[in-house]
């Protein structure tokens, strides 16, 4: 009978235990996937168009958001970035890095 006994309570420690572990990992998956969703704004360079276009780079993101500028001797500058790397060009919309 103590068998018997020890193997209901040992069930019934189951059928409360693994779905609350189920719970918790779920929502801890879901913190862990969530943070890294936001650690995609991965930088890309920016290209100030003045003195020299494409010459002087610097941080921005792809993500749409504010838009990437510097300010050089007290006048603001939009960067751009450039389509493809080697381009003389720079004409791509950057955005600001998150947290910038």
């Amino acid at each position: 009978m103590h068998s018997l006994k020890h193997t209901i309570m040992k069930i019934n420690y189951f059928k409360i235990v693994m779905p609350l572990a189920a719970i918790i990992f779920a929502i801890c998956s879901s913190f862990v996937l969530h943070a890294s969703e936001e650690k995609t704004d991965l930088l890309v360079p920016g290209y100030i168009p003045a003195p020299y276009p494409c010459n002087i780079s610097i941080s921005c993101s792809d993500i749409v958001g504010p838009i990437c500028t510097v300010v050089i001797g007290g006048t603001a500058f939009q960067a751009f970035g450039k389509e493809f790397p080697a381009d003389n060009v720079c004409s791509v919309v950057v955005y600001r890095p998150l947290g910038f």
